[in-house]
């Protein structure tokens, strides 16, 4: 047996425990035994940096998440995960960055957290579907630029809009 088929065995195995089980302390351990034989995993990096925000770990959390977007800048989920590990470390400029490329990316969850972390989540729904009726012809995920938008028609006043 390689080290790429142990590799893929130990993932198999943390993927299982992951989403089947939920145990994440265990599900960590073979995501680290992974990627000590395979360490250019993306995906690895990113379930064993969410492994460890969910069982508190938040600095622990930290590199395996911003390996993971090393390794693959346009990794959606990626970039929102590292976005919620640095909220949660009270780092929030950094958050929303990652939060708004995640979103740009494709990411689903990316908005509403970006609009949470602005404390914006209620008026930018709001706004978004708004936008939504005044501007059909918009396909694919939001930019940057229209979450710019959005966050602006989410801070006017009433009395404005």
């Amino acid at each position: 047996m390689t080290s790429i088929d142990d590799a893929e065995k130990f993932f198999n195995s943390g993927k299982r425990f992951f989403f089947e089980h939920r145990d994440y302390e265990r599900a960590a351990q073979a995501f680290e035994a992974s990627l000590r034989l395979e360490p250019l995993q993306p995906h690895g990096q990113l379930l064993l940096g969410v492994c460890r925000l969910e069982s508190g770990d938040v600095a622990g959390a930290l590199p395996p998440l911003a390996h993971c977007v090393r390794l693959e800048p346009e990794h959606r989920d990626g970039r929102n995960a590292l976005g919620m590990a640095l909220r949660r470390l009270s780092w929030a400029d950094d958050a929303l960055i990652q939060f708004a490329r995640a979103a740009y990316l494709g990411n689903p969850q990316a908005p509403d957290m970006l609009a949470e972390a602005n404390g914006l989540l209620p008026e930018v729904r709001r706004t978004r579907s708004s936008l939504d009726r005044r501007v059909p012809t918009l396909r694919g995920p939001a930019t940057p630029t229209h979450l710019a938008s959005a966050t602006r028609l989410a801070v006017r006043p009433t009395a404005e809009r």
